[in-house]
């Protein structure tokens, strides 16, 4: 009996294990085909950051589909990205100017735009 408790405690455990495992790597956002990425960072850009948050991977998703991942999401930085992933509105910074900030514009996208034109350029 006291084998049997054990067995079934360490299967449980093994199922329990086997579910977080999986549950763990569905949060992961799935960039499927040819990709180039570069891991961007806040610092690196300083007031040209255009985020509400630190820290990413800029990536070329099969030579057209410039997209920014970030905390489990892959969002979309043109186009053709859009079909496909989120809008990068949901992490997209305001721009500090109180006047412009009131008419809604955020600040420029440039910067990740040109550096994931180069991206997609690279084989």
């Amino acid at each position: 009996m006291l084998r049997t408790s054990y067995s079934c405690k360490k299967r449980s455990i093994l199922v329990a294990s086997t579910l977080l495992l999986v549950a763990g790597c569905g949060n992961s956002p799935k960039l499927e085909g040819r990709v180039n990425k570069v891991t961007a960072l806040k610092a690196d850009f300083g007031a040209a950051w255009p985020f509400t948050i630190a820290e990413g991977e800029l990536a070329c998703v099969n030579g057209t589909q410039l997209v920014f991942v970030a905390n489990g999401h892959v969002y979309a930085l043109n186009e053709v990205a859009a079909r496909r992933y989120e809008p990068i509105d949901a992490i997209h910074a305001p721009d500090p100017d109180p006047q412009k900030r009131q008419q809604g514009i955020k600040l420029p996208l440039a910067p990740f735009l040109e550096k994931g034109r180069q991206l997609c350029t690279q084989r």
